[in-house]
């Protein structure tokens, strides 16, 4: 088991190879100077937890199954088992890269916090397995082209979409939590588990933006701009509310 001692930033990826490791994050963060480096590349068989909480890796977010000496997929890779248990794992960059990004291999997700300003989780060509944990993603929660799997009590914030032939399975007995609404923007967000929490939250000037959905309709303060997703009918939450995308007189 490697604990970190204090908090490391780095200019290159640390590459995991093919061995067995825990690292403990200790409460401390692995941080890479630039959003276009992934601050950890796992290419064996790497277990994540944080014994104290508040424990970080951000940057471009976690790789796993990504041959850092051949800047390919190589077969290695394709060996590459992550497991979390816990921590914060946040994707900075808006155009590429994931919280957690799958190349190849399994990964399996116990518990921890997702943060993705392009995608939180990525299953590329590797499968991923979520037993709980919050995922939130302000372009994509959860992108699949291989397979996700969702087993435990998850609670997600943001699209979940599959591509070239990707598929995400939620177990029938499994209870996931959407959360319905968030204020900011990709540099700076939150979400909340209901539409009436985030009105409740909002503040003069804000942008209340509604994933797809039914709910009920909050009181709404003054100044308080309500704009929502595309449904499958090709309405936004506020024709569906009736509410215009605009700032709204006290209710």
């Amino acid at each position: 088991t490697v604990k970190l001692t204090g908090d490391i930033e780095v200019e290159t990826t640390i590459g995991v190879p093919y061995v067995t490791v825990t690292l403990d994050l200790n409460g401390h963060s692995i941080k890479a100077k630039s959003d276009d480096i992934y601050p950890i590349n796992n290419d064996g068989i790497l277990t994540i937890t944080d014994s104290k909480g508040n424990g970080v890796i951000e940057g471009l977010g976690l790789s796993s199954g990504f041959d850092n000496n051949t800047n390919a997929k190589g077969p290695r890779s394709a060996g590459a088992e992550l497991f979390i248990n816990g921590g914060t794992f946040r994707n900075l960059n808006s155009e590429t890269g994931a919280a957690v990004y799958v190349h190849q291999g399994e990964a399996t997700i116990n518990g921890g916090s997702f943060y993705g300003r392009n995608i939180a989780i990525m299953s590329a060509n590797g499968t991923v397995e979520i037993n709980g944990g919050f995922i939130d993603g302000y372009e994509s929660a959860i992108v699949s082209s291989a397979s996700v799997k969702i087993k435990g009590a998850t609670k997600i914030s943001g699209q979940c979409r599959t591509e070239n032939g990707g598929s995400i399975f939620i177990a029938p007995d499994v209870t996931v939590t959407y959360y319905q609404a968030r204020i900011g923007n990709a540099n700076n967000w939150t979400s909340y588990e209901t539409l009436a929490e985030a009105v409740q939250a909002a503040k003069l000037g804000d942008e209340v933006y509604v994933f797809a959905g039914t709910y009920a309709v909050p009181s709404v303060k003054a100044g308080i701009t309500i704009n929502g997703e595309v449904d499958e009918d090709g309405k936004t939450e506020k024709d569906l509310y009736g509410i215009e995308s605009k700032a709204i007189a006290q209710s």
